[in-house]
């Protein structure tokens, strides 16, 4: 039985989960949730993520939700995007937690800002600069991290990469310059690239 994924392209979040399977090449079904009806508020969704929040795998009768949570599990399971060493692994949960608890939204929050002014909604140039500005200490912390670096940990493409990866892809649309910041710009270029990366993208249009 294959893994099913209930998300959709428009979360970075959920695109998290589909890189990382086309990476391990593992066989699932994607399901799209209609965020924009609240279709995750519903009480068949909430059964299974009870925080209302794409992505939720299912793997036969296993459940798990929060994304970061969701790429260990399918990097353990598959044997790969992880390192083989318990030091390695622990640096992976490391920078996961970062990516989560520091990094995240300060990507996340004026990219939303951009989206609502881009449907009509009213946009505070003020509030954005703040949000905009929310986001240089993670990224200097990041980008000292990278300096001299191919990948977050270790040598070879990890779910790190690919959860803070997401993060930083937001950031264009956000409104945050990333030309300070060239170890995280010359880290992203190679992974914006991967196949993987280009398949899970929204459509255009």
């Amino acid at each position: 039985m294959s893994i099913e994924i209930l998300g959709n392209t428009f979360s970075h979040n959920a695109r998290k989960v589909t890189w990382a399977l086309e990476e391990v090449g593992a066989s699932y079904e994607h399901t799209a949730v209609d965020l924009m009806s609240g279709a995750q508020k519903k009480p068949d969704f909430l059964a299974l993520n009870p925080n209302g929040r794409v992505p939720v795998l299912k793997d036969g009768d296993f459940v798990l939700y929060e994304s970061n949570a969701i790429l260990f599990y399918i990097a353990d399971k598959h044997g790969k995007l992880l390192p083989g060493d318990a030091e390695g692994r622990a640096q992976v949960w490391q920078w996961l937690a970062w990516q989560a608890a520091d990094l995240a939204a300060t990507c996340l929050d004026p990219w939303m800002m951009k989206l609502y002014a881009s449907m009509g909604q009213p946009f505070d140039e003020a509030a954005h600069a703040e949000k905009v500005a929310a986001a240089k200490p993670p990224l200097t912390v990041l980008n000292g991290h990278l300096e001299g670096r191919k990948h977050v940990v270790g040598d070879a493409l990890t779910v790190a990469d690919i959860a803070i990866a997401e993060s930083i892809g937001l950031c264009d649309f956000a409104g945050i310059d990333l030309t300070p910041y060239p170890a995280v710009r010359a880290w992203f270029a190679p992974l914006s690239e991967r196949a993987a990366f280009k398949k899970t993208r929204p459509p255009q249009g």
